[in-house]
């Protein structure tokens, strides 16, 4: 009796790693939307849903045509084909291939990943004249994931 129990935990877990997202570029219904999100730096914010899949939380931003722009989680049951988590280091994040740290104005420090997810950086401290100060430590901690689209024109 045991054989079944395994195989169904086995099966179980294979299916919460391998978690179907909507795909960037397709279109998704957020008429329910929970708010607005900053997806590209200075541009206008984006309307956003909170969904779960797998019981990991996402939240979803479209564009004006109703197309998936952006993915992102905070989730730390999320796992992304690197096997990063939330709070792995950047030090983890470049062993998996990870970019250097990528700054823009008006969004949190990232590094892309090979998977096409990128791995967010605390946010850093902004000086008196308005500049981020230095990059993140190497020891710092990731916050988060996600994915989108290119930034429009």
């Amino acid at each position: 009796m045991k054989t079944p129990l395994l195989l169904f935990a086995a099966c179980s877990l294979a299916w919460s790693q391998a978690v179907a997202l909507p795909k960037i570029g397709e279109k998704f219904d957020v008429a329910m939307r929970d708010g607005y999100l900053t997806v590209y730096g200075r541009h206008p914010p984006f309307p956003y849903v909170n969904r779960s899949y797998a019981a990991i939380k996402f939240q979803l931003a479209v564009d004006q045509d109703e197309r998936l722009i952006y993915i992102s989680t905070q989730d730390p049951e999320f796992k992304t084909p690197e096997q990063l988590r939330v709070g792995a280091t950047s030090d983890e994040v470049f062993a998996a291939g990870g970019s250097a740290i990528v700054s823009e104005p008006g969004f949190p420090p990232h590094s892309l990943l090979p998977s096409g997810w990128c791995a967010q950086f605390p946010e850093r401290p902004i000086n008196c004249i308005g500049f981020s100060l230095p990059e993140p430590p190497k020891a710092s901690l990731i916050v988060g994931f996600f994915k989108r689209a290119p930034m429009p024109a």
